[in-house]
C-alpha cells in the first residue's frame, strides 16, 4: 500500500510539474505570438512611412501629395486617406474594403494580419464627401492604431490635443475636435454614417454634444458657424474598442477643415 501511495504521488508530482511545463510553454508562445503580430504590424507601417514620409507632408503641395498618393494605391487601390492625429500614435493610411469585414485582419497590402488596418466604413463615400464619415481600428498596446483614441478620455488630453491631419488624393485638410464618447457597439448614431444623412442643423448641433465625455467649445464654434453659411459640414469620427467592457466603444469627432 506505501509502494502504491509513493508511487500515486510521484504520479501527481508528475503530472503537476507538466501542467506547469504546459503553462509556461503556452505563455510563452503568446508572448512571442503578440510581439511577432507588432512587429509584422511595424514593418508594414514603417514600409509606408517610407513611401509617405508624414513629417514633410505638412508643407508639401497638392502636387506632391497626389504623387504620394500614387504610390500607395499603386500597391493598394483600396487606399483612399491618411489621417494623423497630432501627439497621438494615430498617423496611419486608410483603406476601404468590400465590406467592413475585409480589412479587420488584413494590412494594407490586403494581406493576413492580426493587427487590421485603419478602415472606412463602407456606408461612407471613399471622397470623405459625407456629413458623418466613419473610421474603425483595432485598440493594440504600444499607441498602435487607434489605441491612442483612448488617451481622448482623460480630460487634460482632450483639452491640450485637438487637431489632426487628413490627406485625400489632392488636398490637404486641418481637422479640429468637436466632441469624445464613450458608448456602446449597438450605438445607432455615432456607428451608423447613414443616420446622419438628413439631419437638421439643429439635429447636428444636438447630436455631437448629446451624451459627450468633453466637448471643444472651440470645436463646437467651428461647426455652428459653417452649419449656418449653408456648407455641409464633414465630420470625422475615430472609433475603436475600450477595456470597461466586450461592447464598449470610444468615439472621437473631429472637423475636417474648419
Amino acid at each position: 500500500m506505501k509502494r502504491f501511495l509513493l508511487y500515486a504521488n510521484k504520479m501527481i508530482d508528475a503530472i503537476m510539474l507538466l501542467g506547469i511545463t504546459v503553462i509556461f510553454l503556452y505563455a510563452g508562445y503568446c508572448l512571442w505570438d503578440n510581439e511577432r503580430v507588432y512587429a509584422s504590424a511595424e514593418s508594414v507601417y514603417a514600409e509606408m512611412n517610407q513611401i509617405w514620409n508624414h513629417n514633410e507632408l505638412p508643407e508639401a503641395d497638392n502636387e506632391d501629395i497626389a504623387g504620394r498618393f500614387k504610390e500607395l494605391q499603386s500597391i493598394n487601390p483600396d487606399v483612399t486617406a491618411w489621417v494623423q492625429v497630432l501627439n497621438t500614435g494615430i498617423d496611419y493610411p486608410i483603406v476601404q474594403g468590400e465590406n467592413n469585414l475585409s480589412y479587420i485582419n488584413k494590412d494594407v497590402y490586403g494581406q493576413f494580419a492580426l493587427a487590421g488596418s485603419v478602415f472606412l466604413d463602407t456606408r461612407n463615400h471613399k471622397d470623405y464627401s459625407d456629413v458623418y464619415n466613419l473610421l474603425y481600428g483595432h485598440n493594440m498596446s504600444k499607441h498602435r492604431m487607434l489605441s491612442d483614441v483612448n488617451l481622448f478620455k482623460e480630460e487634460d488630453f482632450f483639452t491640450d490635443n485637438q487637431i489632426g491631419l487628413l490627406f485625400l488624393p489632392e488636398e490637404a485638410y486641418i481637422m479640429q475636435t468637436i466632441s469624445f464618447f464613450l458608448t456602446t457597439s449597438d450605438d445607432s448614431m455615432m456607428l451608423n454614417p447613414d443616420n446622419w444623412t438628413d439631419l437638421t442643423v439643429e439635429q447636428i448641433m444636438s447630436t455631437v454634444q448629446k451624451d459627450a465625455m468633453y466637448v471643444s467649445e472651440k470645436g463646437l464654434q467651428l461647426l455652428q458657424e459653417k452649419l449656418d453659411t449653408g456648407k455641409q459640414p464633414r465630420i470625422l469620427a475615430l472609433g475603436t474598442c475600450s477595456s470597461e467592457s466586450d461592447e464598449a466603444r470610444t468615439i472621437l469627432l473631429m472637423l475636417i477643415d474648419p
